[in-house]
């Protein structure tokens, strides 16, 4: 009996140190994603930051908030002082200035036209990280626009193309798995091709803000 109960011992001590190195991976994985969504929104203040010094702008201020939190945030959009784009958006909780609530900035071709932009969020309660990181590289063929949008660890998470007003097709990310690895995929079909084409893949040269 005695000589049971040791195996059994044994057992339990060898599923809780399986247990608890599990717990350990999962809790350094957890760790490792807040570290990069806050490495994102760093890189992305300081490209913010970069274009304001580098473009003369104006600035347009409101307030805003959530049924829970009313006049949550103040935000400041800049634009580009010879024009009407947007170069940024910024919000700041009103109560803890210091803390930023979301921050979007817009990158331009020589045209005014948007080829590139990043966003990052926090939820109102939350601080530990963003609880949103967007990147969405743009295209423009004859009359499409389309973009494709990746999260911060290069998750392609959407994807749109638009003719003026109208939304020609979008995709989330359950549709983008069949595109890219479904026995049916559009991809290789039209319109597909034509709102796409010369788009990158993978945002990853673009996962450090610039």
């Amino acid at each position: 009996m005695r000589g049971k109960i040791v195996i059994v011992l044994y057992v339990l001590v060898m599923l809780l140190g399986v247990a608890t190195a599990d717990g350990a991976e999962r809790l350094h994985a957890s760790q490792q994603r807040v570290a990069i969504k806050n490495s994102f929104v760093a890189n992305l203040l300081k490209l913010h930051q970069l274009l304001l010094d580098k473009h003369p702008v104006t600035k347009k201020t409101r307030s805003g908030g959530y049924a829970n939190f009313p006049d949550f945030y103040l935000e400041e959009t800049y634009l580009f002082k010879d024009s009407d784009r947007v170069l940024s958006v910024v919000q700041h909780e009103k109560t803890n200035p210091e803390n930023l609530h979301s921050l979007e900035v817009y990158l331009h071709d020589e045209h005014g036209r948007v080829i590139r932009d990043y966003s990052a969020s926090y939820l109102p309660n939350a601080r530990s990280a963003p609880v949103q990181t967007l990147i969405s590289l743009h295209v423009y063929n004859g009359d499409y626009h389309a973009f494709r949008t990746f999260d911060a660890f290069g998750t392609r998470i959407y994807e749109r193309c638009e003719q003026g007003d109208t939304i020609v097709m979008q995709f989330d990310e359950d549709a983008i798995e069949d595109i890219l690895h479904g026995a049916s995929s559009p991809a290789n079909a039209e319109p597909y091709q034509s709102c796409f084409k010369n788009l990158a893949e993978t945002a990853s040269e673009y996962l450090i803000p610039r």
